[in-house]
C-alpha cells in the first residue's frame, strides 16, 4: 500500500506536535522530569514530575521536610509503598492508589518508607491559585477500588468522558493513568481551554505522531487539539492536561508560590510548625536546621 503524504493526510496535518522530550535526572531511586525552574514554567500548573521506582522489597528513612502552596498528588502504578501522613498515622499505597496532599500554609511529612516487591510511583506537584495557596492544609488517600476507571483510563484528577475524579483540587486539571494493549488505538480531546499537555510512558511504547518509549516525558505544543495514541506495544503513560496557569512561580526549596509575600507567609507557618514537631519529638534537630536553612524568604 502507497503511504498518503502527509501534505494530504488530514490526520498528519492535524496533529499536535511533540515540543520537548527527556529522561529526566536520575539520582538512585528518583527521576525528576520536571522542576519549577524549568519545564515547570511552561506546564504550569504542572510544576514537578518525578518518578520513584525501587526494584525489590527495601526499607528506608524518607527525612522530615516541608511543603507550602502546592497539591502534590502521588500514584502507584506497580507494587506496594508504605509510610507515614503529616500526622504520624501509617498510610499504605498499592497499585491504583492516589494520595492527594494538598499543602497550602504549610506542612511537614516524611519517615520511614518501606517498599513490598518492585514498585513504582508518581509524584507531581499542582501550583495553587493565590486563593488556595495559603488555606489550611488537608489530605486524602483512595485505595484502587475508589479511583474511577473510564475505559483504559484511571481518573485520577479532573473529569474524562464523563467521568469524575474522587480527588478534587481548586485547579482546573486532568491527570490521567492510561493502558493499552498492543494495537490500541486511543484519543484524548482536552476540556474546553486546556492548552497544556503531557504525557509520560511508565511502561512499554507508543505513538503519538512521534515513538514515545517507556522513561520519556514528551510535552506537546500550546493548542486545544486532541491527541491520538496508537500502542506499540502493551504500555501504560500518565498524561496531564490544563490551562496554562497566569501565576508568577516563586519556589524556596520543597515549596512554591505565586508571591515572595505568600511565601513569606507559608514560612512563617511551617516555622510555627517546625518547632511543635521538635517538640514532640518528631522532627530532629538536624533536621529542623537543615530545612530552616533551605527558607530563602525567612525574616
Amino acid at each position: 500500500m502507497t503511504a498518503i503524504p502527509d501534505s494530504l493526510n488530514p490526520l498528519q496535518t492535524t496533529r499536535r506536535r511533540i515540543i520537548t522530550r527527556t529522561r529526566g535526572r536520575t539520582n538512585g531511586p528518583v527521576t525528576q522530569f520536571v522542576s519549577p525552574s524549568d519545564l515547570g514554567r511552561l506546564l504550569k500548573p504542572f510544576v514537578m514530575l518525578a518518578r520513584y521506582a525501587v526494584p525489590e522489597t527495601a526499607s528506608f528513612y524518607y527525612p522530615m521536610h516541608p511543603h507550602s502552596g502546592i497539591a502534590s498528588l502521588a500514584v502507584i502504578v506497580e507494587g506496594t509503598l508504605s509510610s507515614f501522613d503529616s500526622k504520624g498515622k501509617p498510610k499504605m499505597l498499592q497499585r491504583g492508589s492516589v494520595e492527594l496532599l494538598m499543602a497550602g500554609r504549610g506542612v511537614w511529612h516524611g519517615g520511614p518508607v518501606n517498599t513490598t516487591g518492585s514498585t513504582c510511583g508518581y509524584l507531581m506537584w499542582l501550583a495553587l491559585p493565590p486563593q488556595h495557596e495559603l488555606a489550611p492544609p488537608a489530605e486524602a488517600f483512595l485505595d484502587a477500588r475508589q479511583t474511577p476507571v473510564e475505559g483504559a483510563a484511571r481518573v485520577l484528577l479532573g473529569r474524562f468522558n464523563g467521568t469524575e475524579s474522587a480527588s478534587h483540587v481548586p485547579v482546573a486539571v486532568t491527570c490521567l493513568h492510561v493502558e493499552l494493549r498492543e494495537g490500541d488505538n486511543w484519543r484524548y480531546d482536552p476540556p474546553e481551554g486546556h492548552n497544556v499537555l503531557w504525557m509520560v510512558a511508565c511502561a512499554g511504547s507508543f505513538a503519538v505522531g512521534e515513538r514515545v518509549d517507556h522513561g520519556e516525558l514528551v510535552v506537546f505544543e500550546r493548542s486545544h487539539a486532541s491527541v491520538d495514541v496508537v500502542a506499540r506495544s502493551d504500555c501504560g503513560f500518565i498524561l496531564g492536561s490544563a490551562p496554562l496557569s497566569p501565576h508568577d512561580i516563586v519556589e524556596s526549596h520543597s515549596s512554591v508560590h505565586t508571591s515572595a509575600a505568600a511565601m513569606r507567609e507559608a514560612e512563617d507557618e511551617i516555622t510555627r510548625l517546625g518547632e511543635r514537631l521538635n517538640a514532640q519529638g518528631r522532627l530532629s534537630a538536624e533536621q529542623w536546621e537543615g530545612a530552616m536553612q533551605k527558607m530563602r524568604y525567612r525574616r
